[in-house]
């Protein structure tokens, strides 16, 4: 199974709890993120009562990023994942862009939520549409000194929206990034 993802942080006690980071080298099944996590608690956890499997893609960091999939043995196995390449891919088809779009975004962490920026009537609306949700849109103001940084002027945790070189969508907070979203198209 080490050919799909690596270990890069674990705790445990021994006997109650058993925790790993695991950075995955692509997305996976859920079936085969079930297969880690079994093999995992046999392994290292199966003496344990609690053991938690947080999955991470190649792009993110656990430190700064929530986990793409979630794994837990409480005493059985549940496994959580994010967006799925088959989802990504059924997505990104429903989505067409009009003209005052200026692009659209995947969360790959809340599977299905889209962002899409838009510019009507010489202001910029961010429309966030979450998978279980109509979802809601913001005014952001842009940057006059950087072009592809955008304001929530009305938030209080001073969110910012940045679009790297390669188009993608960066969210940050007065703490710094708090993930990056693929550009969809």
């Amino acid at each position: 199974m080490n050919e799909y993802y690596e270990i890069i942080n674990e705790t445990g006690d021994g006997s109650n709890k058993y925790t790993a980071d695991i950075l995955l080298k692509q997305k996976l099944s859920k079936d085969k993120i079930s297969k880690i996590c079994e093999s995992l608690h046999k392994l290292k956890g199966k003496k344990c009562i609690f053991s938690h499997f947080s999955f991470y893609l190649p792009s993110q960091h656990p430190t700064t990023d929530d986990a793409w999939a979630v794994g837990i043995f409480n005493p059985h196995l549940q496994v959580e994942l994010g967006l799925t390449i088959t989802n990504e891919a059924l997505l990104k088809k429903q989505i067409n862009l009009a003209a005052d779009d200026l692009g659209s975004w995947i969360d790959e962490i809340q599977e299905g939520a889209t962002y899409t920026l838009k510019k009507e009537d010489s202001k910029f609306i961010l429309a966030v549409n979450p998978s279980h949700s109509k979802g809601y849109r913001f005014c952001i103001v842009q940057d006059t000194k950087c072009k592809q940084l955008f304001e929530n002027q009305f938030s209080e945790f001073g969110e910012m929206y940045f679009i790297d070189s390669e188009g993608n969508l960066q969210l940050y907070d007065q703490d710094g990034l708090i993930r990056t979203l693929k550009k969809i198209g």
